[in-house]
């Protein structure tokens, strides 16, 4: 394939343009385009973004900006054969008009994907019946006219029953989001469903399957390597490098313990029949479960629990941390509200009383994924290709050096910053002006490479 690739930060603008229905044509604004920020996020069903443009030809007042412009883009890589991403947004709000002299200003747009803006409008009342994803592929066909990425797998069956959930006026993704909290993977993992870049469908993902999939750069990973990145030569090299990395808010044990993460104690009541279930969660037991099931490695080690840690500074108590009831969760519900119906169960109803505990088992892997979180900032070049599995939702695999003077220190890796991410959020900044493309994303992990 032929390639007008120069950098690891080219990429090509084949439209950027504003369409309405109160317009006779579509407004072709890239050439006026400053900056284009996309964001897409783990846990949104849909991106958000803003632009920035310059106005020196009377666009505020010829267009009459209302609040409900769409903003179609057309991005591809400068190669012969690129796949071209599109996606269309609306303007929903000016968030800044700045006056730069007597003939020009800046207008930074807001934007929201439009599924997103729709899901806002709209709210509704109506049942729905079967299994999670069932559910969630019912109403995004149903309210939002949207489907699930089906391409690659992306998910495994939810381990719950099928149930109903009776929506109460709600919109859309809330709606959605009932049946995601309800919904948990055989080993208590969560369900994700998020918008990509990459693809015009809204993927359901389970942590799971997240974690035993291959990183989508496992045979080159991103390397923090100041080198490589000003080599003009290596498109390569260049692609692969990591400009800035950072860890903010890293570590903070007390606070999982706070939310109840490391341990708990959880009781579910039936108010049909009085029955009662509790348990207390040790975070070591989703760890036990989950290296068990093999979606942990067996080469990882449990990193975010210190279970030689005595809290009690008298060291009488000698509880590990897993061992407290730092929170009690408590959870009403119903039985079999729909006897009729002996295969649904109601929302808040499991059959099996161990799926009570997989929900304990979910809240804590969600905190857990909060304690090692890193931000990176990197080339834009592997992130513009269609595939989505560079989208959030996947994992990166990330090479970063010890802190280390000695001789031989790039034969040292640092076990804990280095190893496969998952990719939480991430932020697309296209500066139209210079034509580069760059990529600032959050990643994080529940274990780390063994150190041997």
């Amino acid at each position: 394939m032929a390639s007008g690739i120069q950098s690891a930060e080219d990429f090509s603008v084949e439209s950027i343009r504003i369409t309405s229905e109160r317009f006779r044509e579509a407004l072709e604004i890239k050439k006026v385009t400053i900056e284009l920020n996309i964001f897409e996020n783990i846990r949104m069903p849909y991106l958000t973004g803003s632009i920035l443009i310059l106005d020196d030809n009377g666009l505020y007042t010829a267009a009459d900006f209302q609040g409900t412009e769409r903003l179609q883009v057309d991005l591809s890589l400068p190669a012969d054969g690129a796949v071209t991403v599109s996606k269309t947004f609306i303007m929903n709000r000016i968030e800044k008009v700045q006056k730069s002299n007597d003939q020009t200003a800046m207008l930074l747009f807001n934007l929201i994907e439009d599924c997103g803006f729709y899901n806002n409008v709209q709210s509704f009342s109506k049942s729905y019946d079967g299994k999670g994803e069932q559910i969630i592929s019912k109403i995004l066909t149903d309210k939002l006219g949207k489907s699930l990425y089906s391409t690659i797998k992306t998910y495994r069956p939810s381990y719950q029953s099928a149930f109903r959930i009776i929506v109460p006026y709600l919109k859309p993704f809330q709606a959605v989001k009932m049946a995601l909290d309800k919904m948990t993977t055989e080993n208590g993992s969560p369900y994700f469903l998020y918008s990509s870049l990459n693809t015009n469908d809204l993927i359901l993902a389970d942590l799971d399957t997240i974690m035993t999939r291959t990183a989508f750069n496992a045979t080159e990973a991103f390397r923090f390597d100041q080198n490589a990145s000003n080599d003009a030569e290596d498109i390569i090299k260049q692609s692969t490098a990591i400009y800035n990395v950072s860890a903010p808010n890293q570590e903070d044990t007390m606070l999982l313990s706070e939310l109840g993460a490391l341990g708990a104690n959880f009781t579910t009541t039936d108010m049909t029949t009085g029955e009662e279930i509790a348990y207390n969660h040790n975070v070591n037991s989703v760890y036990k479960q989950l290296l068990d099931a093999a979606v942990i490695s067996s080469s990882q080690d449990n990193v975010l629990l210190d279970n030689a840690f005595i809290a009690d500074p008298n060291g009488v108590n000698t509880q590990s941390l897993g061992d407290y009831n730092s929170v009690n969760f408590s959870q009403v519900g119903g039985g079999r509200t729909y006897p009729y119906q002996s295969e649904i169960q109601n929302w808040t109803y499991e059959n099996d009383p161990s799926a009570y505990k997989l929900k304990m088992f979910k809240h804590a892997i969600e905190q857990l994924l909060m304690k090692n979180n890193m931000e990176l900032l990197l080339p834009g070049l592997k992130f513009l290709t269609g595939d989505v599995r560079t989208s959030v939702g996947n994992q990166i695999s990330i090479l970063i050096i010890k802190n280390d003077l000695s001789d031989d220190v790039y034969d040292k890796v640092d076990n804990k910053r280095s190893g496969d991410f998952i990719i939480n959020t991430k932020r697309h900044i296209f500066n139209v002006v210079e034509q580069s493309h760059t990529v600032s994303l959050s990643c994080s992990r529940i274990s780390n490479r063994r150190i041997t």
